[in-house]
């Protein structure tokens, strides 16, 4: 048995008057079905990756859309548009704020991390990565409680977690810049109502004539 090996599918999807005509030359680089495939421009099609949540957004963001950004072919982003708000999501989650490092975390319901001059307020939100032993929390966002200067919990039990060993952050010498005190949010603007419109024709002996109009 033979079977015929195709490595350019650039003219897409074949529409069913030309599955069958192999003279046409559009029939060397297409398909008869695709799924859950990208096409590459240079020929041949790469699987398609699947989703996976990264972020939770805030109940008061109702009306929020979500624009693809590519900054250069290893950087790309997805920006989550809100009113005035705006938050980038890379590498599997919002990127919040300038990372800062981890000193401990305690096996303790909720864990408790130490991080010198971390900055956060309660209700702030932190992205986990790159903490070695307790790699059960990497890629997770929690909404902190503080507890001190230098520490917060994470409302996570931690306490069948693996020991924390050590994390990439650098360290903070000393507390962090106030962040600047936002702007006000402008009030949305409302939808106009639109005008009454009144039927041609004068509304009483069906359709009158518009002298403006011409039959040819």
């Amino acid at each position: 048995m033979a079977t015929l090996s195709k490595r350019n599918f650039t003219r897409g999807i074949f529409s069913p008057v030309v599955q069958s005509r192999r003279d046409v030359d559009a029939w060397t680089a297409g398909a008869k079905r695709l799924t859950n495939v990208f096409l590459l421009k240079h020929g041949g099609v790469r699987k398609r990756p699947g989703t996976l949540f990264v972020y939770k957004l805030p109940e008061d963001d109702d009306d929020v859309r979500l624009l693809p950004f590519t900054y250069s072919p290893g950087q790309s982003y997805v920006l989550t548009m809100g009113q005035a708000t705006m938050k980038p999501i890379a590498l599997g989650g919002a990127v919040l704020s300038e990372g800062f490092g981890i000193t401990a975390i305690t096996k303790a319901n909720p864990g408790v991390v130490t991080a010198p001059y971390h900055g956060l307020a309660t209700g702030d939100e932190v992205f986990l990565s790159g903490i070695e032993g307790m790699t059960e929390l990497n890629g997770r966002t929690v909404t902190v409680t503080v507890t001190g200067t230098n520490t917060f919990s994470i409302g996570i039990d931690t306490t069948g977690y693996a020991t924390f060993t050590s994390d990439d952050g650098i360290v903070r010498p000393t507390p962090p810049t106030p962040a600047p005190t936002p702007p006000p949010v402008p009030t949305p603007t409302p939808t106009p109502t639109p005008p009454a419109t009144t039927p041609p024709g004068g509304g009483g002996g069906g359709g009158g004539f518009n002298p403006d109009v011409v039959i040819y």
